[in-house]
Protein backbone atom coordinates (compact mmCIF):
# COMPACT_ATOMS: atom_id res chain seq x y z
CA UNK A 1 0.00 0.00 0.00
CA UNK A 2 2.87 2.46 0.88
CA UNK A 3 4.64 2.16 -1.97
CA UNK A 4 1.46 2.03 -3.83
CA UNK A 5 0.63 5.65 -2.70
CA UNK A 6 4.57 6.64 -3.36
CA UNK A 7 4.11 5.18 -7.33
CA UNK A 8 1.23 7.53 -7.43
CA UNK A 9 2.67 10.72 -6.00
CA UNK A 10 5.84 9.99 -8.27
CA UNK A 11 3.66 9.61 -11.58
CA UNK A 12 1.63 13.05 -10.24
CA UNK A 13 4.83 14.90 -8.96
CA UNK A 14 2.34 15.76 -5.62
CA UNK A 15 5.52 16.90 -3.65
CA UNK A 16 6.63 19.66 -6.24
CA UNK A 17 2.42 21.00 -5.79
CA UNK A 18 3.23 21.01 -2.34
CA UNK A 19 6.07 22.61 -2.27
CA UNK A 20 5.19 25.11 -4.71
CA UNK A 21 2.26 25.63 -2.16
CA UNK A 22 3.96 26.09 0.61
CA UNK A 23 6.69 28.40 -1.37
CA UNK A 24 4.00 30.81 -2.12
CA UNK A 25 2.16 30.97 0.54
CA UNK A 26 5.84 31.83 2.70
CA UNK A 27 5.89 34.64 -0.20
CA UNK A 28 2.90 35.57 1.19
CA UNK A 29 3.26 36.14 4.21
CA UNK A 30 6.38 37.77 4.16
CA UNK A 31 8.35 34.86 6.28
CA UNK A 32 9.91 33.82 2.92
CA UNK A 33 13.25 35.24 3.19
CA UNK A 34 13.75 33.52 7.00
CA UNK A 35 12.20 29.90 5.86
CA UNK A 36 15.43 28.06 6.66
CA UNK A 37 14.08 27.10 10.16
CA UNK A 38 10.29 25.96 8.79
CA UNK A 39 12.32 23.79 6.21
CA UNK A 40 14.98 22.23 8.67
CA UNK A 41 12.02 21.53 10.86
CA UNK A 42 9.78 19.90 7.96
CA UNK A 43 13.40 17.10 6.95
CA UNK A 44 13.35 16.19 10.88
CA UNK A 45 9.48 15.89 11.55
CA UNK A 46 9.69 13.82 8.34
CA UNK A 47 12.67 11.95 9.75
CA UNK A 48 10.63 12.06 13.39
CA UNK A 49 7.53 10.14 11.13
CA UNK A 50 9.70 7.84 9.26
CA UNK A 51 11.27 6.23 12.41
CA UNK A 52 8.03 6.46 14.01
CA UNK A 53 6.08 4.50 11.38
CA UNK A 54 9.27 2.12 11.70
CA UNK A 55 8.66 1.32 15.50
CA UNK A 56 5.03 0.90 15.02
CA UNK A 57 6.22 -1.55 11.66
CA UNK A 58 8.83 -3.26 14.01
CA UNK A 59 6.39 -3.98 16.84
CA UNK A 60 3.42 -5.18 14.74
CA UNK A 61 5.88 -7.40 12.43
CA UNK A 62 7.47 -8.74 15.58
CA UNK A 63 6.82 -12.06 14.87
CA UNK A 64 7.86 -12.56 10.98
CA UNK A 65 11.22 -9.61 11.64
CA UNK A 66 13.20 -12.53 10.13
CA UNK A 67 11.54 -12.36 6.97
CA UNK A 68 10.56 -9.06 7.04
CA UNK A 69 13.17 -7.02 8.07
CA UNK A 70 14.81 -6.13 4.35
CA UNK A 71 11.59 -4.77 3.26
CA UNK A 72 11.03 -2.44 6.61
CA UNK A 73 14.64 -1.47 5.94
CA UNK A 74 13.93 -0.55 2.21
CA UNK A 75 11.03 1.35 3.20
CA UNK A 76 12.60 3.35 5.50
CA UNK A 77 15.34 3.66 3.39
CA UNK A 78 12.88 5.15 1.00
CA UNK A 79 11.31 7.56 4.16
CA UNK A 80 14.37 9.14 5.00
CA UNK A 81 15.38 9.78 1.36
CA UNK A 82 11.60 11.45 0.61
CA UNK A 83 12.23 13.54 4.06
CA UNK A 84 15.21 14.84 2.88
CA UNK A 85 14.28 15.88 -0.16
CA UNK A 86 11.05 17.43 1.03
CA UNK A 87 12.46 20.76 1.14
CA UNK A 88 15.25 22.72 -0.90
CA UNK A 89 18.07 22.77 1.30
CA UNK A 90 21.05 23.87 -0.35
CA UNK A 91 24.04 21.76 1.71
CA UNK A 92 21.67 18.55 1.44
CA UNK A 93 21.19 18.73 -2.43
CA UNK A 94 24.77 19.16 -2.67
CA UNK A 95 25.22 15.27 -1.26
CA UNK A 96 21.70 13.80 -2.61
CA UNK A 97 22.49 15.20 -6.30
CA UNK A 98 25.73 15.83 -6.86
CA UNK A 99 28.58 13.20 -7.18
CA UNK A 100 29.36 9.89 -9.74
CA UNK A 101 26.39 7.94 -8.05
CA UNK A 102 24.20 10.33 -6.77
CA UNK A 103 21.77 9.28 -3.16
CA UNK A 104 18.87 10.15 -5.25
CA UNK A 105 19.56 7.48 -7.77
CA UNK A 106 21.27 4.80 -4.74
CA UNK A 107 18.69 5.64 -1.87
CA UNK A 108 15.79 4.70 -4.20
CA UNK A 109 17.37 1.58 -5.89
CA UNK A 110 18.72 -0.06 -2.84
CA UNK A 111 15.26 0.56 -1.44
CA UNK A 112 13.22 -0.94 -3.82
CA UNK A 113 15.96 -3.92 -4.00
CA UNK A 114 15.74 -4.33 -0.09
CA UNK A 115 12.19 -4.48 -0.88
CA UNK A 116 11.95 -6.91 -3.53
CA UNK A 117 14.11 -9.39 -1.96
CA UNK A 118 12.25 -9.73 1.37
CA UNK A 119 9.26 -10.30 -1.01
CA UNK A 120 10.61 -13.40 -3.13
CA UNK A 121 12.77 -14.42 0.29
CA UNK A 122 10.83 -17.84 1.56
CA UNK A 123 11.04 -18.40 5.50
CA UNK A 124 13.58 -21.05 6.29
CA UNK A 125 12.74 -23.21 9.01
CA UNK A 126 13.84 -26.83 9.59
CA UNK A 127 11.65 -29.54 8.68
CA UNK A 128 11.27 -30.55 12.41
CA UNK A 129 9.06 -27.09 12.75
CA UNK A 130 7.21 -27.60 9.96
CA UNK A 131 6.51 -31.25 11.14
CA UNK A 132 5.59 -30.04 14.75
CA UNK A 133 3.68 -27.27 12.40
CA UNK A 134 1.47 -29.41 10.67
CA UNK A 135 1.30 -31.90 13.83
CA UNK A 136 -0.59 -29.09 15.93
CA UNK A 137 -3.11 -27.90 13.32
CA UNK A 138 -4.34 -31.44 13.13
Amino acid sequence: MVLALLALNKQLDLQTLVTAAARDTAKEQGWYASRRPVQVGAVLGGLLLVALGGTLALNALRGSLRRMWPALAGLALIGAYIAVRMTSLHELDAVVIGGWFPMKWWTELLGLALIAWSAQRKEHRPVSARTMDANIGS
